[in-house]
C-alpha cells in the first residue's frame, strides 16, 4: 500500500526531521499532541481512502482491497 504521508522535509539538500525541539519538560506533552494530530491524519486519510471510487483508486496504483483494507484500519494502527 502506498504511503501517503510525508515526514521528513528537505531544505537546500539537507534533510531536516519534522521534530520539534522542546524543553524536557514539555516533551511528554508535545509527544501526545503529536501523537493525536498523527491519529486525526489517519482518520482522515482512511475516510478520504474509503470514499474513492475504483478509477481514481487505479490511477493511484490501488487495488479496491487494498483500499478498503486500509480504510478498514483502526485509526491507531499505522
Amino acid at each position: 500500500m502506498a504511503n501517503v504521508s510525508m515526514h521528513k522535509t528537505y531544505t537546500f539538500g539537507e534533510l531536516h526531521n519534522d521534530k520539534l525541539n522542546v524543553p524536557f519538560l514539555m516533551a511528554p506533552f508535545v509527544a501526545v499532541i503529536e501523537t493525536l494530530v498523527a491519529w486525526q491524519e489517519r482518520l482522515s486519510v482512511r475516510d478520504t481512502l474509503r470514499d474513492q471510487d475504483a478509477h481514481l483508486l487505479s490511477d493511484m496504483g490501488i487495488s479496491i482491497e487494498e483500499a478498503r483494507s486500509e480504510a478498514a484500519k483502526p485509526f491507531w494502527i499505522n
